[in-house]
This record gives structure tokens, C-alpha cells and sequence, in this order.
């Protein structure tokens, strides 16, 4: 929550390395709960982490595959980091259409006692 992916900055990370190296489509999506869209915008997570953000990312997803053949939506994955490996999880279980076939979760949250503690 309160992040957001989609800049106006240039940036060389891991996405660019897929896209250039391993013929893969690399796509962010900021869904609702990002920030720099407004305080009403961002707040709709509150007190309800891992819904109204799984939605937009499993609706988006589905919308891009519909609009664009060139995106195979029997390869489609989705990863994430800490916050976004407890997000790649959660959109796998409520991923009853199947937009995605496989997901990394890496470091997920798994207490929340703990989460953005350090």
C-alpha cells in the first residue's frame, strides 16, 4: 500500500531484463491502494489488505490479455516482493478464472506483527 510502480521516471530493473533477454511481456500494475492517486484512491485498502487490490490485478490482467493476442494467457504469471509476494499469493487463491497460471511469491508477509518492522 501507499507505493506506486507505474512512474514517470526512467529505470533499468529486473522487468527490462526479462523483456530484453527472454521474449517476455513485463507489465505493473498500480490497482487501488497506491499512492500518489489521491487519499480516497489509496485508502480503499484500509482495514481490508489483499481484496480490492487482487481484484483490479486479476481484472487488468484479464482485460489486457482480451485486448492484446499477443499476450498468452496460458503463460501468464505474476511475482512479487514482501508486501507483493503476500499479494502474488493471495491473487492465486481468488484467481478463480485462472488469469494467472503461476505465481512467485518472495518473502511474503506472513505476520503481520512483523510486516515493515526493520
Amino acid at each position: 500500500p501507499n507505493s506506486a510502480r507505474v512512474i514517470d521516471t526512467f529505470t533499468v530493473g529486473f522487468g527490462d531484463y526479462l523483456t530484453t533477454t527472454k521474449q517476455i511481456i513485463y507489465c505493473q500494475i498500480d490497482g487501488r491502494g497506491t499512492g500518489n492517486q489521491g487519499y480516497e484512491f489509496l485508502f480503499t485498502v484500509n482495514n481490508q489488505l489483499g481484496s480490492v487490490e487482487i481484484e483490479d490485478l486479476i481484472a487488468v490482467t484479464k482485460s489486457l490479455q482480451d485486448q492484446y493476442a499477443f499476450i498468452d494467457s496460458e503463460r501468464t504469471g505474476v511475482w512479487g516482493w514482501s508486501y507483493g509476494g503476500y499479494v502474488t499469493s493471495m491473487t492465486l487463491e481468488k484467481d478463480s478464472a485462472r488469469v494467472f497460471r503461476c505465481g512467485i511469491a518472495v518473502a511474503p508477509v506472513t505476520s503481520w506483527m512483523f510486516y515493515d518492522s526493520i
